[in-house]
């Protein structure tokens, strides 16, 4: 495992996402009601960046052509057979840790 520093808790709010780069990967980080996920953020569509569309409730919406995905698993809404990589989230000591 390979757990990396996503920031800090504080620095997230709840409906809220941010993109890192760790591990030469683009990984948009997101919280959903207090808890922590972390999923490719780069959609398959078309490259656009998941982490700066629209967030409803589990689903975050591409901005360049609404492709949503499930925040927590990484399956598109539409299609389970499509999806982007999610990766295990914790945290410890107020900062969010993504193993990638």
């Amino acid at each position: 495992m390979a757990w990396v520093k996503a920031g800090p808790t504080s620095g997230l709010a709840p409906g809220r996402s941010k993109t890192i780069y760790a591990e030469g990967r683009e990984v948009g980080v997101y919280n959903v009601n207090g808890e922590f996920f972390a999923i490719d953020n780069i959609c398959p569509h078309a490259g656009g960046p998941l982490a700066d569309g629209q967030i409803e409730g589990e689903a975050v919406y591409c901005p360049y052509h609404m492709w949503s995905f499930n925040i927590k698993t990484g399956e598109a809404t539409f299609n389970e057979s499509i999806c982007v990589q999610s990766y295990p989230c914790k945290v410890e000591e107020e900062f969010v840790l993504i193993d990638i």
